[in-house]
């Protein structure tokens, strides 16, 4: 997750998920000013996720600097896309979880475990929709964020 920048502060879009406290930000304009850790990087990169916050059938979670802990992440569904409870499984090395996401947000946790410093997680949802009205995606659950414990 190293990004190649050379600077003590970076301003980003609160959903970028740069290592480092937070000194500053603007609610309002979603953005918040980071006094970033150095090399700047990344604490995880996800796949599988849209811009909107909707997962396809299937998403990952990668976490860099990872020596272990815990992942939480919150989940919702749609009951106009999907009109049964989805099942949204989680696996990840030597674990594996499952949650049942109904309409209201629902909170998977997983444990985590390290591979040379990187943990990664493997989420599939079922069942899926294409919601029609010119979006073509197939889609899952809204991911409504995550939060790493160590």
């Amino acid at each position: 997750g190293t990004l190649g920048i050379d600077a003590p502060y970076v301003l980003v879009d609160e959903s970028v998920p740069i290592v480092g406290a937070n000194v500053a930000r603007d609610g309002t304009k979603g953005m918040r000013v980071v006094r970033a850790a150095q090399p700047v990087r990344l604490a995880y990169v996800t796949s599988g996720i849209y811009d909107d916050g909707w997962s396809g059938e299937r998403f990952t979670y990668r976490r860099f600097g990872c020596d272990g802990g815990t992942l939480a992440v919150r989940l919702a569904q749609d009951p106009n896309l999907v009109s049964v409870p989805q099942r949204v499984t989680a696996a990840s090395e030597r674990t594996r979880g499952t949650a049942v996401v109904a309409s209201e947000e629902t909170v998977l946790e997983v444990p985590l475990h390290t591979d040379d410093g990187l943990c990664d997680v493997s989420f599939s949802v079922t069942p899926s929709a294409v919601p029609g009205g010119g979006d073509p995606r197939r889609l899952g659950v809204r991911v409504n964020g995550f939060r790493y414990r160590p």
